[in-house]
């Protein structure tokens, strides 16, 4: 009923028809399990083992069935289950391959690519035996598959085009398959989180499953029967519903608590309660709340320690309903994410516009002076809002400074590259002993002296110096 989206999230059910529908009947799947697998007393037991042909292989979880059968219209469940076993083997996430191969499927069908780009292969919506060469050429990295390899927006960026309106992805993370157009609780969790396009933090759902106001007093309680129109309204009611999920989420998580244990509800589940006893703690569920918040802010932070606009990790706009689709159970149905963000952030204890932790949530959690540790000097830039802004180093380095690299104490670890915010380094040449590549300024241009490559260096390799030119230096 419009929670599953079809046809690179364009379609509905119909387009799949009743045959497609019953050859992914669940039913289908629960009968092919010979052996069953999970944790520890378990009651549910979501794992399987089916028997195809000879080899034992996993039972795809709804997430695999949808992405690898209804996203690209494809009826064949022996397919799924082949193309299930081949991405588990390789490491190969499932939802993100089925959306890149989704992405992949319309930019044929709108004429962006031809045969002439994918060697031959006709990407047709339910073309079954072209689907299975393409995602084997993303697992060996071979012929046009190799250009999906790294999923659906950088496919999108190198393609261009235009091609990006048909990558349903956050933040170059292939969106989940539960529909943000019927519950835009997805939407905004699969933007708002330090690691977006994931279905496992929070939706209103959850929140009505979590029943965690009938413990945490201060949380909205949800009304036995409601419009569901109501569900498309951005307010501070829907945000509480929304801070509610990360810090619930993170705390479990934290714990080793099974999400499908959490749906049982807070009341059922004793969770504060077992924290209590295994700890001896003695806190609130209010108190373990601020600790999930901790956790979620901690995780904000990082982000922007490492130069992460969240803005840049919006959920793509036909996802949320730009434009609506024109007919199914989703008509007409566009989520107001911008407003849910800010309200999320405001929420949360962060700048309503930048998503920025602000310099009293990190003293009401007890994390300033860990942050000034971790992340150098840090100023307030807005007033009203007491937001804050890493100035980048706790020693300034000296205005036109680059790094000079040690090649004999280098080891290669690449931590000055991943910390680049503007990726100016490179690895290059072997030191002089012949063992290792080394960073170099590919870009010295864009280098802002920022000091960010000779404070993380874990062996001093890196110190930051005036450069002068040789006119400077006479």
């Amino acid at each position: 009923m419009g929670d599953s989206p079809i046809k690179n999230w364009n379609g509905i059910s119909g387009d799949l028809g009743s045959k497609g529908l019953k050859s992914v009947d669940p039913h289908l799947l629960h009968k092919s399990v010979h052996v069953k697998y999970h944790c520890y007393s378990c009651p549910l037991g979501c794992g399987g083992f089916c028997y195809k042909g000879k080899d034992p292989l996993h039972r795809p979880e709804y997430e695999t069935v949808l992405a690898l059968g209804g996203l690209l219209l494809n009826e064949d469940i022996d397919t799924i289950f082949s193309i299930n076993d081949l991405l588990n083997r390789a490491g190969m996430d499932t939802i993100s391959a089925g959306g890149t191969a989704a992405f992949a499927i319309e930019c044929f069908e709108k004429g962006i690519i031809t045969t002439v780009n994918t060697g031959g292969l006709e990407l047709k919506w339910g073309n079954t035996k072209d689907l299975i060469q393409l995602f084997e050429q993303m697992v060996t990295g071979q012929g046009f598959g190799a250009r999906l390899a790294n999923g659906s927006k950088i496919a999108a960026v190198n393609l261009g085009k235009n091609s990006i309106q048909y990558a349903m992805q956050a933040g170059g993370q292939e969106l989940p398959m539960h529909d943000g157009r019927r519950d835009p609780g997805f939407a905004l969790h699969g933007t708002v989180e330090a690691a977006p396009g994931r279905h496992s933090m929070g939706s209103q759902l959850y929140y009505e499953m979590f029943g965690l106001w009938k413990k945490v007093k201060c949380l909205p309680k949800v009304k036995f029967f409601y419009l569901k129109n109501s569900r498309y309204t951005a307010n501070k009611e829907k945000a509480a519903w929304a801070a509610a999920c990360s810090c619930y989420t993170q705390l479990f998580n934290s714990a080793g608590l099974c999400m499908f244990g959490a749906f049982l509800g807070a009341k059922r589940l004793n969770f504060f309660e077992w924290l209590n006893a295994a700890t001896a703690w003695g806190k609130t569920p209010e108190e373990y709340m601020e600790i999930g918040k901790r956790i979620q802010t901690l995780k904000q932070l990082f982000n922007f320690k490492h130069g992460i606009d969240p803005m840049e990790l919006k959920a793509s706009e036909r996802a949320i309903g730009n434009p609506p689709l024109a007919e199914g159970p989703n008509e007409g149905r566009k989520v107001p994410l911008d407003q849910m963000m800010k309200d999320y952030w405001a929420e949360m204890g962060w700048d309503p516009q930048t998503g920025e932790p602000t310099w009293a949530t990190l003293k009401e959690l007890e994390i300033l002076e860990l942050v000034e540790m971790q992340c150098g000097v840090w100023e307030k830039i807005s007033p009203q809002q007491g937001a804050l802004h890493s100035t980048g180093n706790r020693a300034k380095p000296t205005a036109g400074s680059k790094p000079v690299f040690d090649k004999e104490v280098c080891v290669s670890c690449n931590m000055c590259i991943q910390v680049c915010p503007v990726s100016c380094l490179s690895l290059s040449e072997s030191n002089t002993k012949g063992l290792h590549r080394i960073p170099y300024m590919e870009n010295p241009a864009l280098c802002i002296a920022c000091g960010f490559c000779a404070e993380d260096c874990p062996v001093d390799a890196i110190r930051m110096e005036v450069v002068l030119s040789s006119k400077e230096r006479s």
